[in-house]
């Protein structure tokens, strides 16, 4: 404990950030030490017992750059994705693998929100993916933080199984790909083939009447995820 404390009054009073401090403003700079203060007075005097009631944060951490060369590798070698360039649908000359599906990604989000993904997911064993980007950094994390922060451009996500993979584009599609995910989205949603993707021209947005609508009949609909 002691030891703990020591580690996190240091990362409490060193910790930056990646932008440059030289523009802060002298207000900026007084709330920042403020909220150190703040967290190193917490951590100074919190007690054990009182730690027992905190809910640990869901796992995650960045991938090395060797971890992330060996999983483009293997997603390249499986699913044919590339990490210098686009995948199915957007890449017009990839034919795609088996078992894969591009969907209208605002009717996916709203007929399958990240919750109800995530609870399909669990109810196959999953616990943790992998988080490839083309754009940002790439992560090992727990289920909980797929999609917890809204949906990222140019994403991939999959367990190291790699039989199956989630593809977010830039241009309103989301892809699923291999026959574990895919059947059991089918038959959570009925009316999947109706929102395929087909262009950005073509990717409309459910209206606020449809998003209610939806709403009313998620009780139902969940009944399809419990087989």
């Amino acid at each position: 404990m002691d030891e703990m404390r020591t580690f996190l009054l240091m990362c409490g009073r060193t910790a930056t950030t990646y932008e440059p401090t030289a523009g802060w403003t002298l207000e900026e700079t007084q709330v920042i030490t403020a909220e150190r203060d703040r967290f190193c007075s917490y951590v100074s005097t919190v007690r054990p017992q009182e730690l027992q009631h905190v809910q640990p944060l869901p796992y995650e951490r960045v991938l090395t750059e060797r971890e992330s060369n060996r999983l483009w590798g293997r997603l390249e070698r499986r699913w044919g994705a590339d990490r210098h360039g686009f995948w199915y649908p957007l890449n017009q000359i990839l034919a795609p693998p088996p078992q894969t599906v591009a969907f209208n990604e605002a009717w996916f989000a709203l007929y399958l929100p990240p919750p109800r993904l995530r609870q399909i997911l669990a109810r196959r064993g999953v616990t943790r993916i992998w988080q490839l980007s083309t754009e940002g950094e790439e992560y090992e994390m727990e289920l909980a933080l797929l999609f917890a922060d809204g949906r990222q451009s140019e994403g991939y996500w999959m367990t190291d199984k790699m039989d199956w993979i989630i593809y977010q584009s830039h241009e309103a599609s989301l892809t699923i790909a291999g026959e574990r995910l895919l059947t059991p989205i089918k038959k959570a949603w009925p009316q999947w083939n109706e929102h395929l993707y087909t262009g950005w021209w073509n990717a409309t947005r459910p209206s606020e009447e449809e998003r209610q609508c939806v709403a009313e009949g998620a009780t139902s609909l969940e009944k399809g995820d419990n087989d």
